[in-house]
């Protein structure tokens, strides 16, 4: 394979797991280090919960990728949602060219919109950095990098605790 069409593949790949699973994947440290752009002290202290529960969920879906785990994506969707099914072809696709995706991510705005019993829709500003697939010989490649994007995410409250129902990318 003509090494240019390698890359080409892998930074589509990259791309396809953006669009589709949303670029919201990020370290609990730096989400939570981060804060809220907003400066509102009362929506500050509320959405730092649910800033907390989506990094831990972010977190957990770093881990698979660098991992190459498709049964850690269980841990972060809810279960039979369209967003797991996306989410584990795209790290099929991955592992199946022997390659785990690493990444850091800076959630630069969480902030709830609305609230109902066993579920939460979030507003979210994030962004993608240093993503890097790296092959089983331990060859890296950069990946593109990502922007600012706004993205509208449904958590849903299951009998494991929380998931991510439903991401949406965001105009403006």
């Amino acid at each position: 394979m003509n090494p240019s069409a390698g890359r080409c593949r892998v930074s589509m790949l990259l791309v396809l797991s953006v669009v589709m699973a949303g670029p919201i994947f990020g370290s609990t440290s730096a989400a939570v280090a981060a804060g809220d752009a907003d400066g509102t002290s009362h929506a500050s202290a509320a959405n730092l919960r649910w800033r907390q529960i989506l990094s831990a969920l972010l977190a957990r879906r770093e881990r698979a990728y660098a991992s190459g785990q498709v049964s850690g994506l269980r841990l972060v969707h809810q279960h039979g949602s369209p967003m797991l099914a996306a989410d584990r072809a795209v790290l099929r696709s991955w592992v199946r060219r022997d390659l785990t995706v690493s990444w850091a991510s800076r959630l630069a705005r969480v902030r709830l919109v609305t609230r109902q019993p066993g579920s939460a829709r979030l507003r979210t500003v994030s962004s993608l950095q240093r993503a890097v697939a790296t092959g089983r010989d331990g060859s890296r490649r950069r990946l593109p990098r990502d922007q600012p994007t706004a993205h509208r995410v449904l958590l849903v409250r299951t009998a494991d605790g929380w998931r991510i129902g439903a991401v949406r990318a965001l105009s403006g």
